[in-house]
């Protein structure tokens, strides 16, 4: 910030203090009081530095915005519009669309909140220049990245084995997590099987709906099912045609169920030999 731009606090001071507006009434004299209180929180502490409700300012790093709540639980920051009444208003004023405080009111983190009256709350867009192909576990980078890190004297580093990166919450109830190990967990326990279907000719049925790579042998003539059917099944969002994305935990236990019906007709397979073995011994 150059000096002829920085904040003369003495000139404001004299421009709204209420004792020079000796014509004005009672209610302008406290607005402009409380105008004069809240610019004598903004202050430039140094060149291209702000602060507000700032005590130290030689904890303000240059060029930054600095905000200071004190002890305060509330907002820090809210964004309104005279376009917006999402009217939740047992979490923010109807008309803010985005707002920042503390995850927990004693121990910090941040806590953005988007409102909305349709369907997104918040967004967020990686716009960039390059690609990154790389597959890798080294510092892999996107369009959008997110990085969790742990506490390491006064700085930061690695998550510890087994913690919890990335989650996914339905009002504070799970339903996603990434783990340091790049393992993922989901809320699918319950989520049932497919045991009235013949589940290797579903898998089949997916394969030939993409029809990407499907070399067909006589054994598809066998497969009962369609496209329809995974759709029915929920493991197909649409037709392919029609963008039709994989329901992947749904796919996963059609696996499952499949590999289950394949152990029981090996089971049923191996009796029947040993069935016909008896017999041979037996001179039958």
């Amino acid at each position: 910030m150059s000096q002829r731009s920085r904040m003369d606090t003495t000139t404001i001071r004299a421009a709204v203090n209420p004792a020079q507006q000796v014509a004005a009434n009672q209610a302008t004299a406290e607005a402009l009081e409380t105008i004069w209180t809240l610019l004598s929180r903004v202050v430039d502490t140094r060149a291209g530095e702000l602060a507000v409700q700032q005590i130290d300012a030689t904890k303000v790093k240059a060029s930054s915005l600095h905000l200071d709540q004190g002890y305060a639980d509330g907002n820090l920051v809210e964004t309104m519009s005279d376009d917006i009444a999402h009217g939740m208003t047992g979490r923010d004023k109807t008309n803010i669309w985005l707002s920042l405080r503390k995850w927990v009111p004693t121990s910090g983190g941040a806590w953005w909140r988007g409102y909305s009256e349709d369907e997104v709350g918040i967004g967020i867009d990686g716009f960039i220049t390059n690609d990154v192909t790389a597959k890798t576990n080294g510092a892999t980078n996107g369009a959008v990245v997110v990085d969790g890190r742990k506490k390491s004297g006064t700085g930061a580093g690695a998550m510890g084995a087994n913690a919890n990166v990335f989650v996914v919450q339905d009002n504070y109830s799970t339903r996603f997590i990434v783990d340091k190990e790049g393992d993922y967990h989901y809320d699918g326990a319950d989520g049932g099987a497919f045991d009235e279907y013949d589940d290797a000719q579903m898998v089949r049925a997916l394969s030939l709906a993409s029809g990407k790579g499907v070399v067909k042998s006589k054994w598809d003539e066998l497969v009962e099912y369609n496209e329809d059917s995974l759709i029915e099944a929920g493991i197909l969002g649409a037709p392919v045609a029609e963008g039709g994305l994989v329901n992947g935990a749904q796919l996963q236990r059609l696996l499952v169920g499949a590999t289950w019906q394949m152990f029981t007709q090996l089971q049923e397979a191996n009796e029947k030999i040993e069935a016909l073995e008896q017999k041979l011994l037996d001179g039958d």
